[in-house]
């Protein structure tokens, strides 16, 4: 096979997984109230020995564009973008909090796209984001995207620090342990690059 055949094929399976993705979020989207920029607050199944992170919720990501959530994870290293569905899927209970203001909720969807691929730092969010631009955790990653777009720093450290915040609202709560089945893949979708922008324009 020659290599214009070889990135013809490779163009048409990355579009048709990523349609299907598309489509397949759908079914499970109805579930919250969700929109473009909210953010998602979640705890972990299982006692303290599980949620080590300090507060009641245990990490942060942002819903981006097309359906697709965009969080730091310290496991693949990296803040990545992950199908709405299996990020859902993954937790027992996701609180939604929403900007007041719908178009800075959409230049965060928007901007968050930027950072994927970006290294993975545990205690980032501790640092002041000038001192340490090459890397996040799941806090300083959000607070990182609303520098950009407001020019100011938040003063998150723990992702608790959001509920605080008063222009982000509390929308939708998905909360049901009793029927929670755990993942056995929690990485399942996981991607350290954005389909949709060149290589060339990523944030590292």
């Amino acid at each position: 096979m020659d290599r214009r055949n070889f990135i013809k094929k490779s163009i048409l399976k990355l579009s048709t997984l990523f349609t299907t993705q598309i489509i397949l979020a759908n079914d499970y989207i109805p579930t919250l109230n969700i929109n473009s920029g909210d953010i998602f607050l979640v705890r972990n199944f299982g006692g303290e020995d599980v949620n080590t992170s300090p507060g009641y919720y245990n990490h942060v990501a942002i819903f981006g564009p097309l359906n697709w959530v965009i969080e730091a994870q310290q496991t693949p290293d990296a803040i990545i973008a992950v199908p709405i569905w299996y990020f859902l899927n993954r937790y027992p209970e996701i609180l939604v909090l929403r900007n007041v203001n719908s178009s800075i909720a959409n230049r965060t969807a928007h901007v968050a796209t930027q950072f994927v691929g970006r290294r993975y730092a545990k205690a980032m969010s501790m640092r002041p984001l000038f001192l340490w631009k090459t890397s996040d955790n799941c806090v300083s990653f959000i607070k990182r995207i609303y520098n950009q777009v407001i020019g100011t720093q938040p003063p998150w450290i723990i992702p608790d620090h959001l509920l605080k915040t008063t222009w982000l609202k509390q929308v939708a709560l998905k909360k049901d342990y009793e029927n929670y089945v755990s993942p056995t893949n929690h990485q399942l979708g996981m991607q350290k690059i954005w389909l949709n922008k060149p290589a060339e324009e990523f944030y590292y």
